[in-house]
Order: structure tokens, then sequence, then C-alpha cells
């Protein structure tokens, strides 16, 4: 099973503005970057995981996304946006905490 961070993490490094010399934790905050400015309305109405499931199904990043592929990482397809947002918050929290601007 491919690890739902490493699927994250090569999605980011498919972006354009992606920098080689990036870190771990400068990738996943630059998607951080990314998620917070094109669902802030989002995770104001509908919550960070919600928003979060969205903005990887509308191909946010470039992950994975038909159920053929992410059965052949090794994960269940019915599960798999749940459990790559939970993925990203998880991660993305230990690098910072913007999110305290959108819980209130």
């Amino acid at each position: 099973m491919t690890p739902l961070k490493t699927i994250i993490l090569d999605a980011i490094r498919l972006e354009d503005d992606f920098n080689t010399h990036w870190s771990e934790k400068e990738s996943l905050a630059y998607a951080l970057d990314s998620f917070l400015s094109s669902k802030s309305w989002e995770i104001k109405q509908y919550g960070l995981l919600y928003a979060c499931e969205n903005w990887f199904r509308g191909i946010g990043l470039h992950i994975p996304y038909w159920d053929s592929e992410i059965k052949e990482l090794g994960h269940d397809p019915e599960t798999y946006w749940t459990d790559l947002a939970k993925c990203f918050l998880d991660e993305t929290l230990e690098i910072s905490s913007p999110y305290s601007l959108f819980i209130s």
C-alpha cells in the first residue's frame, strides 16, 4: 500500500510552481497555502475536512482519482478522499495552525 503522505507529496512535486529544493515541510506548506486560499469560504461554511475532501476531489493537487488507480495504490475508493484529507490535515497541522483563522 502506498502511504497517503507519499501520494500527496508526489502530487505536490507535479505542481508547476514546485521548487526542487523544498523540504517536505515546505512542500506541504505550499499545498496548505493553495488549499486555504482556494477553499476559505467552504472551510468557513462546512468545515476543514469537508473542504479538504472537495479540494482533492476537484484535483487541487494532481493525485490519482480513478477507482482503478486508487485500488492499485492499495486504497479503498470508498474512503480514499476522506483518508487523503485527514492525512493532509494531520500533516499540515504539524507545520502550522492557520486553521484557527477559520475555526471560531
